[in-house]
């Protein structure tokens, strides 16, 4: 209960896990006290735990805000130099091609969770209470 088990990387075509599989291994990760029931305060508790862990891995000044730039690059990796030199030619030229309409829906994203919209997002804007 609550943990996740290693990684697993699909080669194209492949499929790890059915959908029955998928929702037990995600029941499993949110029921903390193992009944295989889930309830609100683990789900609520499940969701606070994410939004904590993105706005730490988001914030990379560690300023206790994310700035439009910082929100961009946690979330759309080829924005980042060193991934995008991981790549392939070929891969790159995809990721490069549909890169504008991605930046287009995480900025909405961005712009969702700045609620006063001063341009940057505060810990209490992006973890609800």
């Amino acid at each position: 209960p609550g943990q996740t088990g290693a990684a697993l990387v699909a080669q194209p075509g492949e499929v790890l896990l059915t959908p029955d599989q998928m929702k037990q291994h995600l029941l499993n990760y949110f029921d903390a006290d193992g009944d295989q029931k889930l309830s609100f305060e683990e789900y609520r508790d499940a969701r606070l735990r994410g939004a904590r862990s993105s706005f730490e891995r988001f914030d990379a000044n560690l300023d206790d805000k994310v700035s439009r730039d910082e929100y961009m690059t946690g979330r759309i990796p080829t924005l980042r130099p060193d991934f995008l030199a991981s790549l392939t030619p070929e891969r790159r030229r995809m990721a490069q091609a549909i890169l504008p309409r991605i930046r287009a829906t995480v900025l909405k994203e961005f712009k969702s969770f700045d609620r006063n919209g001063d341009g940057v997002v505060k810990r209490t804007e992006m973890i609800p209470s």
